[in-house]
């Protein structure tokens, strides 16, 4: 898998949207399923665009899903900060929806430390933005390798 974060539209009515979210930093990578609505999707993007319109150590952070059992689906936490180089860190939670496993209802999760540039985040904003107006179906940020 490449590295990289894509958010792909499984689905979609007036009121959520099943997304497929895939992560990958060159050596490990994770995926999960959670439900949004093209109201939210709309609200990151833009909150994103201001966040990458303004290059210092800030920090962002997002949650799409729910976690916890009890919740359709799965969850996903996302944390970006510029460093003072201008690269973006993220660092990526992921937790599956809740299963049975033996006695037990269980979730599997991942978390994931990307880093990124910032022209590279407004292509990501730009497709999440298409993904909430229009046919798009998915939205990519483009990463570098594995962390070393």
């Amino acid at each position: 898998m490449k590295p990289g974060l894509v958010f792909a539209k499984a689905w979609s009515d007036e009121d959520l949207v099943g997304l497929h979210v895939e992560a990958c930093d060159g050596v490990a990578a994770a995926a999960v399923d959670i439900y949004s609505s093209p109201a939210q999707l709309l609200t990151l993007a833009g909150d994103l665009a201001r966040f990458a319109g303004i290059i210092d150590t800030r920090v962002f952070e997002c949650a799409l899903g729910r976690f916890g059992d009890g919740f359709a689906l799965g969850a996903l936490h996302m944390r970006m900060q510029f460093q003072l180089n201008g690269r973006l860190h993220i660092t990526l939670r992921l937790q599956s929806a809740f299963a049975e496993f033996g006695q037990e209802r269980v979730a599997s999760e991942a978390t994931l430390h990307l880093r990124s540039e910032p022209a590279l985040l407004d292509e990501f904003v730009r497709g999440l933005t298409a993904m909430a107006t229009s046919g798009c179906t998915d939205a990519a940020l483009e990463v570098g390798g594995a962390l070393r």
